[in-house]
């Protein structure tokens, strides 16, 4: 008997792994960015920056951050018709962060990859990723665009670093909080994802395939199917979909539970600080979407001082052609018109004026990880591209001297731990912070 079923799980094993093989060697697509930067943090972590540039080459340089299970697929699809392209065509320089967690992060020595806190998004990742965004471009501001995650930690980042390297910001569905919100804690996925930090995220793409034919509609795929832009595909959810890191699902899941959002060591209440928050700012949110709730959207933006804001409710009841919900903000059938356009116009209202005065020298340790022209061929590539091009052809010792890589003896490695019985937020109290903080108004 415990040798049927010992061959019975073999084979099962063995059918699973054949599907991932052959799904895989279909589905998977690679970058199409112009060049790839491996930025390593203060804590030794590496994160990925994927840079478009307009074909006129410069550009003010536009930050794209992430939601919690997407990666750099979640603002370039679908290719051709996604709101980098958008962007990019309007002449701005595109820079999208996958932070540490995603498949392309790599921790230190001694770490996991599933090991990142919320706290290490705001602290390490984005105060390195926004340092090398300035002075490798020369302006002293970025435009920021978050979609759910990524705008809530534009909101903490202004409570925490200032806004000095702001110069305005857009987001999708980024949820102001969570009152109002009906939540029911998903007990099952975070154990599993405790014991099996890979388990969901093999899960959730293995099964890509099935979500455009069945199109669920449950609370945990927040997707309004009638408005997925039709050139989405299985192919563009098997690469973008990622599974959070253990701590962020579980902090997440707490914050949404009981209304609370905390961060910086649980040192600063960030919905309470919603209301100072002064960043030129354009909010998007989805009128059909369970985690933005229209009341709580309302009075969040009520709520903003000064009058260098603006909302749009997308809703069949606002002029729209379609009710939101939350994914579909970034790749909605009529998002072009809808989302993408807005945000230009909103940054050409906020132009960045100031440049970095001398030459910079990145202090944040980086190397050319990939150069992946997506332009069509034939067309001529600017200067500066095939600049960066040729140099990542030399020796590695000679590829950028002025960006070396600090050795790891002068750099200060932090450790985290996850409490047990507790998010990871409450886990962090105490610590010293690591990351560089930019000036503050």
């Amino acid at each position: 008997m415990l040798l049927t079923v010992l061959i019975c799980i073999a084979v099962l094993f063995a059918i699973a792994f054949l599907y991932w093989m052959l799904l895989s060697s279909a589905l998977s697509m690679p970058s199409g960015a112009d060049e790839v930067y491996a930025v390593t943090t203060a804590d030794l972590w590496e994160v990925r920056l994927y840079r478009y540039k307009p074909r006129q080459g410069g550009g003010e340089p536009v930050f794209l951050c992430h939601s919690a299970m997407a990666n750099q697929f979640n603002f370039t699809s679908p290719a051709g018709a996604s709101l980098v392209d958008t962007l990019v065509e309007d002449g701005y320089d595109c820079w999208i962060i996958e932070l540490r967690g995603s498949r392309s992060s790599i921790p230190p020595f001694g770490r996991k990859r599933w090991s990142a806190v919320p706290d290490d998004f705001l602290l390490q990742d984005i105060p390195s990723a926004l340092d090398f965004i300035r002075k490798k471009t020369g302006y002293d501001k970025v435009h920021w665009v978050g979609h759910s995650l990524g705008g809530m930690l534009l909101y903490a980042y202004e409570l925490v670093h200032g806004r000095d390297w702001l110069a305005s910001a857009a987001t999708l569905g980024s949820p102001p909080g969570f009152a109002g919100v009906s939540f029911k804690t998903p007990h099952t996925i975070l154990f599993l994802q405790r014991m099996c930090p890979p388990l969901i995220g093999f899960v959730m793409r293995g099964l890509s395939p099935l979500l455009l034919a069945l199109r669920p509609r449950v609370g945990f795929v927040p997707v309004n199917w009638e408005n997925v832009h039709p050139s989405v595909t299985a192919r563009t959810f098997f690469n973008m979909l990622e599974s959070p890191p253990p701590a962020l699902a579980q902090e997440l899941t707490f914050w949404a539970a009981h209304n609370l959002w905390r961060m910086n060591h649980d040192d600063v209440d960030v919905v309470e600080g919603l209301k100072t928050l002064r960043t030129p700012l354009l909010v998007f949110f989805g009128a059909a979407d369970p985690l933005t709730p229209a009341a709580t959207a309302e009075a969040f933006f009520k709520e903003l001082p000064g009058r260098d804001k603006k909302m749009i409710m997308l809703g069949k009841g606002h002029d729209c052609s379609a009710d939101y919900n939350h994914a579909d903000l970034a790749f909605g059938r009529n998002g072009a018109e809808e989302v993408f356009r807005p945000i230009v116009e909103w940054f050409g209202k906020h132009p960045i004026t100031e440049r970095l005065k001398g030459k910079q020298d990145i202090e944040v340790a980086f190397r050319v990880e990939q150069i992946a022209p997506r332009r069509a061929e034939g067309l001529e590539e600017a200067p500066e591209s095939a600049k960066v091009r040729a140099a990542s052809k030399k020796p590695a010792a000679k590829k950028k001297p002025s960006a070396k890589r600090k050795p790891a003896a002068k750099k200060k490695a932090t450790s985290k731990k996850v409490a047990a019985k507790r998010p990871a937020a409450k886990a962090q109290a105490g610590k010293k912070r690591v990351a560089k903080k930019p000036p503050s108004d």
